[in-house]
């Protein structure tokens, strides 16, 4: 017996699972440092020069946290997913893209298991500071 699977395509802007509470997540809403006259970058803008996977805390859910640079300036936003299965799907891609093209995705984590998993290198911190580096 086959089985026939439909897949619905979809540019990842447009991806219904990209939200939270039901709102979308895309583009995210971009922060940094500026001065008076610095406007604040709205939509898809930049190079993507970053990626971290943020563990849930007290005050938050698990996210990404994007870091792009746009007219030689570094900005961050939020992607934040309800679907955690969806968001590491997210952050596998990232990763694949990584190795394919050299980017750097960066994981923030207190699961060790996925550390082994998804790192190449690791620094481990205790009260704010790295005691551990290894590769």
């Amino acid at each position: 017996m086959t089985k026939v699977l439909n897949y619905k395509k979809y540019h990842l802007r447009d991806h219904p699972k990209l939200r939270y509470h039901g709102v979308p997540t895309w583009p995210p809403d971009w922060g940094g440092t500026y001065k008076g006259h610095d406007l604040i970058p709205q939509g898809e803008i930049g190079i993507l020069r970053n990626v971290e996977k943020i563990d849930a805390n007290s005050f938050y859910p698990d996210h990404l946290l994007l870091t792009v640079e746009y007219n030689g300036k570094g900005y961050t936003g939020g992607l934040w997913i309800e679907d955690s299965e969806f968001l590491e799907k997210i952050f596998d891609l990232l990763k694949k893209l990584n190795e394919e093209q050299k980017l750097t995705v960066v994981s923030v984590s207190h699961d060790l298991n996925l550390v082994g998993i998804y790192s190449k290198k690791v620094s481990i911190m205790q009260n704010g500071r790295i005691v551990l580096n290894g590769g």
